[in-house]
């Protein structure tokens, strides 16, 4: 719950300026529970953004940071509709439209980029599905956007932890 709060925090820069814009890499830490947060852009340059949102306690004391790298991919970019996958494999996972609609609606998230046809999973949804896993996170790296409907495992081994179709052919993040 305290991770949503972050990511509602992000809130603040609805409005259309960075609609479309996907999430590169994010930075999660998290330490007690956050009753308000702040947000600031700590770098704006051309196509790129990286913003903090940092959470505090009932003390003031800092108890949760999140730091999120935004890219605006290049002119004509666009997310493909791959064959949806009939249904899930044992073990795989997916998100549907309407889980990801509530989701857009808790953290209060209006990019059109996660909304109708070759619609993308919102990257720190695949966070908050990892928390509750009882994943670690501290660093992600998104790869490739995970599409709505699309079945997907988290794969762990020696070299860390990744979010893979279920073909294993897409490396979606990286831990």
């Amino acid at each position: 719950m305290d991770f949503l709060k972050l990511a509602a925090g992000l809130s603040v820069y609805n409005g259309g300026e960075y609609d479309g814009y996907v999430i590169g890499r994010a930075a999660l830490e998290l330490s007690g529970k956050i009753v308000k947060t702040a947000n600031r852009i700590r770098v704006e340059r051309k196509n790129y953004v990286v913003m903090d949102v940092t959470g505090y306690g009932a003390d003031q004391e800092i108890t949760g940071r999140l730091e999120v790298t935004m890219v605006k991919p290049p002119a004509g970019f666009k997310v493909q509709a791959g064959e949806q996958e009939p249904e899930k494999e044992d073990g795989a996972c997916l998100f549907t439209q309407e889980q990801v609609d509530r989701y857009l609606l808790a953290v209060q998230d209006t990019n059109p980029i996660h909304r109708g046809k070759a619609a993308v999973v919102p990257g720190l949804m695949l966070v908050d599905f990892l928390l509750q896993q009882e994943v670690p996170v501290q660093k992600i790296r998104f790869v490739e956007p995970l599409l709505v409907g699309t079945s997907f495992v988290v794969e762990k081994d020696w070299s860390g932890i990744r979010i893979l179709s279920v073909n294993r052919k897409i490396c979606y993040a990286k831990l």
